[in-house]
């Protein structure tokens, strides 16, 4: 005989069906005709074996309940079926300090003091645009310092005096975007995730930030074995403005699998 066996009488009320967003939960109820202890239960074949699983819901069998002081012995076989949950995503946005001179508005005048070797030569209109030191290379008469005056160039024009003396950084937008997802198989796209570290893609939820997939960048993966499923854990790492660098960083392979 094989589960379940001929002397056993499903219910009416059989099966009872329960479902979640995560699992499906199945129990049968049977009329056994006897009273039985473990052993008799399982030589008999009255409870399934360890990996059985339920033709008519593709649940596995998890666990019994026998109640044997009743008129009718019943038995309750639980199966349990992992289901695929849509993935969930978490943003935490936040700040982190950089050197002034990498604002994508910085002037040298916020942090450095132009210099001239002489007083009678009109500060140049340049001056209060300039971005880096290019227009007083190989000058004899301007030099841009944030240390004092350089040798030859003592004349510190004081209307170009620094403007923000004592900032060295700035705050930076930052983000991070952690998916979580349970992978019932392990199908292309789940092993596909695991050669994507260090590559461009965007999350599929992004809110408030640039969704292009080169602002985000994949910088961490982890897999865990989840009672026979595979629970993935996925972070992004945000870059806003241009994004990240893609001479250096290239696209990933596959796409975002959220609706899949």
């Amino acid at each position: 005989m094989a589960f379940p066996n001929a002397l056993m009488q499903e219910q009416p009320d059989s099966p009872d069906i329960q479902e979640d967003e995560d699992y499906l939960k199945v129990t049968r109820t049977y009329v056994v005709g006897g009273r039985f202890t473990y052993a008799q239960l399982k030589q008999g074949e009255y409870i399934p074996s360890d990996g059985y699983i339920d033709p008519e819901t593709g649940a596995e069998f998890k666990t019994f309940e026998y109640d044997s002081e009743v008129a009718y012995p019943l038995l309750k076989v639980e199966f349990e079926k992992r289901l695929t949950p849509k993935a969930e995503y978490d943003q935490h946005t936040y700040t982190y300090e950089r050197p002034i001179e990498q604002h994508p508005d910085f002037i040298m005048k916020w942090r450095y003091e132009l210099y001239a070797s002489d007083t009678t030569t009109a500060i140049p209109a340049w001056a209060a645009t300039a971005t880096d030191k290019s227009d007083t290379v190989g000058s004899e008469i301007w030099r841009w310092s944030k240390a004092g005056a350089p040798a030859g160039f003592t004349n510190l024009r004081q209307a170009q005096q620094a403007d923000k003396v004592g900032i060295t950084s700035y705050l930076e937008l930052a983000a991070t975007i952690t998916k979580r997802k349970v992978y019932t198989t392990q199908n292309a796209t789940f092993l596909a995730w695991g050669d994507t570290t260090g590559q461009l893609l965007a999350p599929a939820v992004v809110i408030g930030l640039l969704p292009g997939r080169q602002n985000w960048l994949i910088r961490d993966v982890r897999i865990v074995e989840d009672d026979g499923s595979w629970a993935m854990t996925v972070e992004f790492l945000y870059f806003p403005g241009n994004g990240w660098d893609d001479d250096i960083y290239e696209d990933s392979a596959i796409n975002e699998d959220d609706n899949q």
